[in-house]
């Protein structure tokens, strides 16, 4: 679910070179949009600030984002529209039902913004907290899960089949989480990264179902030793074979709108560098620009777009 350059920021400007020309630059990296850029977007979205902690911006706020993994600026966050299929993003004890374990709300405010629960066993490795959804079988799925190692250091993520009962599973020390079964359908593309407050992991991979129709997904400490906890911060679940910024669902499934950018008051025949979040760049030649185009990137974060009239 997932940005310096040595202009004047803040503002386009005419300045390097493409292909020998001076080349028209927009700057995302200042925190406000340059001029001859349109944005809207028709929700609230998340983002990271410099501290690592995650903010809900308000509809058509452009999010100029920073990545909570090595805090620094990635710019502007530009993502296609999304949905959150669990109805409960922030985990809490009312709200998650329960299998076995005993669960207490915290009052951590991990990454600025969530309470966490401790979801303790009671002595099985499969007692967990849930959230539940409806899935379509063969479907690619995205999930984003966030969490601390708790006094177990272990956890057990479930994905099961609410019908027959089938589960996939993912167990281990926290940090070196691994796929261990594909009952209810394969789980791939799994990464484990801390983030940069040092307590807090954030998880995603991509679960293909074998069945349509009701589903749960638990989590829990892994641990056999009644009283061992993991603790649990929020969850979502996105019908994409890709991870986006964190969705925060209440209650139901939750759409985050797309970032509509584009760029004014330039036309013609131009060649397009677009430097990414990462500083890696893309080239795109001889595109024709009208008012309100904007580059089919492939990445999600940019720093810089230059262009040089053809």
């Amino acid at each position: 679910m997932m940005f310096a350059i040595g202009f004047s920021i803040g503002s386009a400007s005419t300045i390097g070179t493409v292909k020998g020309a001076m080349a028209r630059v927009f700057n995302f990296t200042s925190g406000t949009l340059p001029n001859g850029i349109s944005y809207s977007r028709n929700s609230p979205a998340t983002q990271f600030d410099i501290a690592g902690h995650m903010s809900n911006v308000a509809n058509d706020v452009p999010r100029f984002s920073f990545d909570p993994i090595i805090a620094q600026s990635v710019g502007l966050l530009v993502e296609n529209e999304r949905t959150n299929i669990l109805p409960h993003a922030i985990a809490t004890r009312n709200d998650w039902s329960r299998s076995g374990a005993t669960v207490t709300d915290l009052t951590l405010d991990a990454l600025g913004y969530f309470p966490g629960v401790s979801v303790i066993s009671g002595g099985q490795n499969w007692h967990r907290i849930l959230d539940h959804a409806t899935l379509i079988a063969n479907q690619v799925y995205a999930v984003t899960m966030l969490y601390r190692a708790g006094s177990s250091g272990m956890a057990a993520v479930t994905l099961k089949d609410g019908t027959s009962g089938a589960a996939s599973s993912i167990s281990g020390s926290i940090g070196m989480l691994a796929a261990e079964n594909a009952s209810a359908g394969p789980v791939s593309q799994l990464t484990e990264t801390l983030l940069s407050d040092g307590l807090t992991y954030r998880c995603t991979l991509l679960y293909t179902p074998n069945f349509s129709g009701s589903f749960n997904i638990g989590f829990g400490p892994d641990s056999k030793t009644a009283g061992e906890d993991v603790i649990l911060l929020g969850m979502q679940m996105e019908p994409a074979s890709d991870a986006s910024s964190f969705i925060l669902s209440t209650n139901a499934a939750t759409i985050r709108a797309a970032d509509q950018v584009g760029i004014v008051g330039v036309t013609g025949l131009h060649d397009v560098l677009i430097t990414y979040g990462d500083n890696s760049q893309e080239l795109l030649q001889a595109q024709s620009i009208a008012d309100g185009y904007w580059p089919n990137m492939t990445q999600n974060t940019v720093k810089q777009i230059a262009l040089t009239a053809l």
